[in-house]
């Protein structure tokens, strides 16, 4: 994670998605492996977007499943790391946006 881009990161909200663009099958994601590895180190509230699957594994910590329009709402840091089309849908936020696929 990039430093210096965010100066409060015990408060803020990350948002990120899970798992490849349209299936519902977290096994050997890499985009899980990057939350998992948030979740480890960041200590402030992670929300976690994903359209198609409805609960979170385990052990992903403090991460909350939420929809897209609530992390809008909610999350100071944005990081796109699969590129669903239901992301593709709605504007992005104006908040800090981390795009790592195009959206």
């Amino acid at each position: 994670m990039a430093t210096g881009a965010v100066t409060d990161l015990e408060r803020t909200h990350g948002h990120c998605c899970l798992e490849k663009a349209g299936i519902d099958d977290l096994r050997e994601s890499p985009a899980l492996k990057i939350v998992r590895e948030l979740a480890g180190t960041h200590s402030g509230p992670l929300l976690a977007v994903d359209p198609n699957i409805y609960a979170l594994p385990e052990d992903m910590g403090h991460t909350e499943l939420v929809s897209v329009e609530e992390a809008h709402q909610r999350a100071d840091v944005h990081v796109y790391l699969v590129a669903h089309r239901e992301f593709k849908a709605v504007p992005k936020p104006s908040s800090f946006v981390v795009d790592t696929v195009g959206i």
